[in-house]
C-alpha cells in the first residue's frame, strides 16, 4: 500500500471540507424554504383572521 504525500493528503482534506460545506449548506436551504414557507401561511392565516374581524366590525 502507498503512502499518500502531504499534497495529496491537502487535497483530499480539501474535497472532504468542500462536500461537508456543501452538504451544510444545502441543509440551511432547506430549513430557509420550509420556514418562508411556514411564514407566509402565517401571514395568510393573520391576513384572513383580519378581514373576518373587519366584516364584523
Amino acid at each position: 500500500m502507498s503512502k499518500i504525500s502531504p499534497h495529496e493528503e491537502k487535497m483530499l482534506n480539501l474535497q472532504y471540507q468542500m462536500k461537508q460545506n456543501n452538504q451544510e449548506l444545502q441543509s440551511f436551504l432547506k430549513d430557509l424554504e420550509s420556514w418562508e414557507s411556514e411564514i407566509k401561511d402565517k401571514e395568510k392565516s393573520l391576513k384572513e383572521k383580519g378581514k373576518s374581524q373587519d366584516e364584523v366590525k
